[in-house]
């Protein structure tokens, strides 16, 4: 993404299984808060109440925050919302509808999230989820990322969660790829660094 609105228009991007990668728009909002209910549908009993991402305004989030959605025939199947805090640069939501799960692409919307962390000069990318949600918790393992005591912690009952992102030797380096992201340069700042400005209000629950 360039400096510029959150989710101003770009190139759509080819995902495994058929999908497609693009940002989401105002037209979206009713579909992207769709697919999130039924992603969390699930855990609603089980932790006793709704999870954070079900109590959003997807009207304002599209708005204001950085928003990828996949495709497959027209029909958003997940969700990815990014962003930055305290901590630095964030997955605040990923949601995947329970038609389109186990096909790869809650991994397939990490492995953006963190490209697109890598782009905007991190050297890390952090999360948390509801310790009731052991799903979420082991495809985030799988995925790398490793719990951690953040310095100001939000609730008893999340679990916070990090993953170093490696810095490729020169090397290694292979030419970027066309697209919004190729242009981040070699620079990498800590995870703490601030380098564009991305809204952030709730992270992953």
């Amino acid at each position: 993404m360039s400096a510029g609105p959150p989710n101003e228009p770009r190139p759509r991007r080819a995902a495994p299984g058929g999908y497609t990668l693009r940002a989401a728009d105002a037209a979206d909002t009713g579909d992207v808060s769709a697919v999130v209910h039924a992603a969390y549908a699930h855990y609603v009993p089980r932790i006793g109440g709704l999870p954070g991402p079900m109590q959003e305004d997807y009207g304002e989030v599209i708005a204001g925050r950085a928003v990828t959605v996949a495709e497959r025939e027209a029909a958003i199947a997940g969700v990815l919302v990014l962003g930055q805090d305290e901590e630095g640069f964030a997955v605040e939501n990923v949601a995947v509808h329970p038609a389109h799960q186990r096909q790869g692409l809650g991994s397939r919307l990490l492995e953006q999230a963190e490209s697109e962390a890598l782009a905007r000069g991190f050297d890390s990318i952090h999360l948390y989820t509801h310790r009731l949600m052991s799903e979420n918790r082991a495809l985030y393992s799988r995925r790398g990322y490793v719990e951690y005591e953040p310095r100001a912690r939000r609730h008893a009952a999340l679990v916070y969660m990090r993953k170093s992102l490696r810095r490729v030797p020169a090397s290694e380096a292979q030419a970027p790829p066309a697209g919004p992201y190729a242009a981040a340069g070699n620079r990498r700042r800590s995870g703490r660094a601030r380098p564009r400005a991305l809204r952030s209000r709730r992270a992953v629950s």
